[in-house]
């Protein structure tokens, strides 16, 4: 796939970095989320890449699950198996949280960070430890293999040391 490269003024970077931090700001503060953590994720999901996409066919998808959250008049499609934006939300997660908007509306840094953190927020409450919370944010579990590893330990200890960079407390 070719790579689309968008030129932009250092003003209106500096705009949406501003806009981009500012938003992390309040929904760290609505869903008491540091954001530390908000970033880590961001920056190991897609590098501050507003329009960062990804299709994986191989999650492993319940379309029951999917089939709970489609109007009759929506079908499966490969939208539902992408992640979008900074955070790198998932569009049928997105749409279980209540999201009524199309896919490419998670572009947008504030519904795509607003969606992340209601995850986030959702994992908090079911894992204690950040660790788990992070892997689950990134395989929708905080599985282990029998030698006590994350299976995507790699992505952990990575998001763990961005968000102790950050100045993570936990």
């Amino acid at each position: 796939m070719p790579t689309i490269k968008v030129y932009m003024s250092n003003e209106t970077v500096n705009e949406i970095n501003n806009m981009v931090l500012k938003t992390i700001e309040v929904y760290s503060k609505e869903y008491n989320i540091e954001e530390a953590l908000i970033r880590a994720i961001i920056k190991q999901e897609s590098d501050g890449y507003i329009f960062a996409y990804r299709i994986d066919y191989n999650i492993l998808c319940d379309k029951s699950w999917y089939n709970k959250i489609l109007n009759p008049y929506e079908k499966l499609t490969k939208e539902h198996y992408a992640s979008y934006g900074l955070m790198q939300v998932l569009y049928g997660v997105a749409k279980n949280q209540g999201f009524e908007g199309n896919a490419f509306d998670l572009f947008h840094p504030q519904n795509n960070i607003m969606y992340g953190c209601i995850l986030l927020k959702e994992l908090m409450k079911k894992y204690s430890n950040i660790k788990d919370v992070i892997s689950a944010y990134n395989q929708g579990s905080a599985k282990k293999n029998e030698k006590g590893k994350y299976l995507n330990q790699d992505y952990v200890d990575n998001v763990y040391k961005w968000y102790k960079q950050y100045g993570g407390r936990m």
